[in-house]
């Protein structure tokens, strides 16, 4: 199976490219996000960061299919990161709340 061409590209630095790619995607995954999110701002930070990891990264990802599939895969994955910090962080305020600290694995 064939890499993506334009992942190939964005690879040679191609910079029209990224910004086309960045132009077309961003706002439509900013929305994607932001269902999950539910913050239009950390939405549009996730997404932001996903576009500058993918330039800082580009030499070492693999990308099979198209650059839509990847985005949307990318934006499923991170969201679902940050909601899993979100409801640790709320456990944790929760058992603040007791006046307790919540259990960890490396503990003696």
């Amino acid at each position: 199976m064939k890499e993506n061409p334009e992942i190939l590209e964005i690879r040679k630095r191609n910079k029209v490219l990224f910004k086309r790619l960045f132009d077309k995607y961003y706002k439509e995954l900013t929305l994607f996000a932001c269902h999950y999110l539910e913050d239009l701002e950390e939405s549009e930070d996730l997404v932001a960061e996903i576009f500058i990891s993918l330039w800082k990264h580009a030499d070492t990802t693999k990308i099979y299919g198209s650059m839509k599939k990847y985005f949307y895969n990318q934006v499923q994955i991170k969201c679902s990161e940050q909601l899993k910090v979100r409801r640790f962080i709320e456990q944790t305020q929760k058992w603040a709340n007791f006046g307790i600290l919540p259990p960890t694995s490396d503990r003696n």
